[in-house]
């Protein structure tokens, strides 16, 4: 290969401009085998190892999949139920029984959202902290107290209490879950 001279900023090789010596064509000595560039093409495409073939790859995966999946699955179910359930109460006796009006109930549940809107972002930094394992655990187990605790309820400030409680401890579960998975 002939010397390369700089011009005006490019460098001549071979009788060709190029912008810098390292567009020079050099022949690519291929020292790796198919199997370890197909592993680090894996690695890059899918880093946290969920693509398309992971089941085939890893069956450890598949089984966590089918004990942790079900699980999850039944937590969103409790979690729509929960924040679903309001609008069931209200056609039953609830008014009646805490002496309150609708819009009152109304307000139970906009406190819910406010607790779920203002623990999001805590429980996000909690979960990276300590892991989805233990943060989501405490999680369920605090949500499912409260939840359990508000069929105690016989007065408006205790149930405006239990619904912020039960917001607090929903905060948070649904990025939890995706982080997991």
């Amino acid at each position: 290969m002939a010397s390369a001279e700089y011009i005006e900023g490019k460098a001549a090789v071979d009788e060709k401009n190029v912008e810098s010596p390292t567009e020079i064509d050099l022949p690519i000595v291929k020292d790796w085998s198919d199997k370890e560039a197909a592993a680090v093409r894996w690695k890059y495409e899918y880093p946290s190892s969920t693509g398309p073939l992971a089941h085939q790859l890893n069956p450890r995966i598949r089984r966590i999949d089918f004990i942790l999946l079900p699980i999850l699955a039944f937590a969103f179910f409790a979690l729509q139920l929960d924040r679903g359930n309001i609008s069931a109460v209200l056609t039953s006796t609830i008014t009646k029984d805490l002496a309150i009006t609708t819009n009152q109930v109304n307000i139970g549940t906009q406190l819910l959202s406010a607790g779920i809107v203002l623990s999001e972002i805590p429980s996000n930094i909690i979960l990276q902290r300590i892991g989805p394992r233990v943060w989501l655990s405490g999680q369920l187990f605090a949500w499912g107290l409260v939840a359990t605790f508000q069929a105690f309820v016989q007065s408006y400030p205790a149930y405006l209490v239990t619904r912020i409680l039960l917001g607090l401890c929903e905060g948070g579960f649904i990025p939890g879950v995706w982080k997991t998975l």
